[in-house]
């Protein structure tokens, strides 16, 4: 039903040119008959923008999915470069926000290059967090267990679940995922897609079953430090370096990959742009999510530029450096 009303309300432009030309064309038109066209072409035209963000209020306040049911992928399918123009080429100058909400024992923290020790609270009710998300007009909402990232356990599950429920953002979650027991668990509370991190370096085979079986519901967190891959909540450094583990992830059909410099991630000096671009030239085929550091609207506009599918805003909106209702008009709308 929303659909329809959406799409009705959508045509209303389109539906205001066929009105003057039918009255323009209708049998034994005369001089009068262009005038009475323009009036009702008038009057259609003064109300779609009142009748288009109607829809839309009600849509992201609104909108809630039954338990279990979640919201599709805000990527959608891939674009190539014979896709044309129109809705095809505007998706690929759109770059989808998530705003985050990092959970240590139930409150909304931000780590500083992530250091448990240097732990800041902003909050302690997410659902009320996520809430001012959506009426600021985001559609997505990244979610951390930094307990979970950091001993595995499922301390923060009940404030994921009511993240979840309440509604009305295609949500993603990662922080302490290793097995396919837990990612069924967040699917089935209506997670859009679960983030593995840790045990896509200590278990290579098992992410690329997931990857197989689950499709986009699964992305891949890659957090780098010193260009190596971090693990168990960035405590551990890998040998192996960062963009050449994304290329073995993209070689055993990973599409998704959320990537962080650790040493960007909370420090407000800007993300690593020379990094994001490597990616887009070594790794196509793959979207990758910017987190770490973004701290300027001048960064969005040049990671859309780049190409680069998503960028997870944490710190900068907590702190005011960015507004986010202007960054969703500047990138996302």
């Amino acid at each position: 039903m929303f659909s329809f009303i959406v799409k009705k309300s959508l045509s209303l432009h389109s539906l205001a040119l066929s009105v003057f030309a039918s009255h323009c064309h209708s049998p034994g038109c005369g001089t009068q008959h262009p005038l009475r066209a323009l009036k009702s072409t008038c009057v259609l035209l003064a109300a779609a923008p009142t009748m288009i963000p109607c829809f839309r209020h009600w849509r992201r306040s609104s909108l809630l999915l039954p338990k279990g049911e979640a919201f599709g992928s805000p990527f959608g399918g891939a674009v190539t470069e014979g896709d044309g123009e129109g809705k095809d080429a505007k998706r690929r100058n759109e770059m989808q926000l998530f705003p985050a909400i990092d959970l240590r024992g139930g409150n909304v923290v931000r780590l500083t290059q992530g250091d448990y020790d240097k732990m800041t609270v902003y909050g302690e009710d997410p659902c009320a967090q996520a809430r001012a998300f959506l009426d600021a007009g985001a559609k997505n909402l990244h979610v951390v267990d930094l307990d979970g990232a950091k001993d595995g356990t499922l301390s923060n599950y009940d404030t994921i679940a009511a993240l979840a429920k309440q509604g009305g953002l295609y949500i993603e979650v990662g922080g302490g995922i290793r097995t396919e027991e837990r990612i069924e668990k967040y699917l089935s509370l209506g997670v859009g897609r679960c983030i593995l991190g840790s045990v896509a370096v200590t278990d290579f085979d098992f992410t690329a079953r997931m990857l197989q079986k689950y499709g986009d519901k699964i992305a891949v967190g890659v957090d780098a430090k010193d260009g190596y891959v971090a693990i168990h909540g960035w405590k551990e450094v890998s040998a192996e370096p960062g963009v050449a583990f994304c290329k073995r992830l993209a070689e055993a059909g990973c599409t998704a990959i959320i990537y962080t410099d650790i040493a960007c991630d909370g420090a407000m000096q800007g993300t690593n742009l020379s990094l994001y671009r490597q990616l887009a030239a070594e790794v196509p085929g793959v979207a990758f999510t910017a987190s770490g550091g973004i701290s300027s609207e001048a960064e969005l506009l040049e990671l859309q530029q780049m190409g680069t599918a998503a960028a997870i805003l944490g710190k900068s909106l907590y702190t005011g450096a960015l507004d986010l209702a202007r960054c969703v008009q500047l990138v996302q709308d």
